[in-house]
Formats: C-alpha cells, structure tokens, sequence
C-alpha cells in the first residue's frame, strides 16, 4: 500500500490569487477615494477650534490647565 504525498512544488490556485489581488486592489482605490473626499472637506468646529489653538504651544490654555 503506497500513500500519495502531496506536490511541494505545486503552484498556489489561481482563483485564491486573483481575489486577494482584487481586494488589495479595492481596498487601496477606497483608501485613495477617501483621501480624495477628505481633502475636500473643511474642518468641523471642533476640529478647527483644536488647529487653531495648536499653531500657538504654550503651557495652558484658558480651558486646558497644564498637566
């Protein structure tokens, strides 16, 4: 009685290939749309208020005490 072992130098299935190849495709073209998206945006209250008090570093603020 003999066993098949299987082929070591076998070539990986095409179709597994092809759909990671697909997903990694897809998911860069939705990280690039949602670059593109963001880039169009302006900043929200919240985020502009942050902005504008981090272009001046000093130890605290009026709302933020020193740490």
């Amino acid at each position: 009685m003999t066993i098949a072992l299987p082929d070591t130098g076998a070539k990986p299935d095409s179709s597994a290939f092809r759909q990671l190849t697909a997903a990694v495709v897809l998911i860069a073209a939705m990280t690039a749309l949602r670059v593109v998206y963001a880039s169009l945006l302006d900043l929200r209250t919240d985020e502009a208020y942050y902005w504008t008090w981090s272009k001046e570093n000093v130890l605290s603020f009026l709302d933020h005490p020193p740490m």
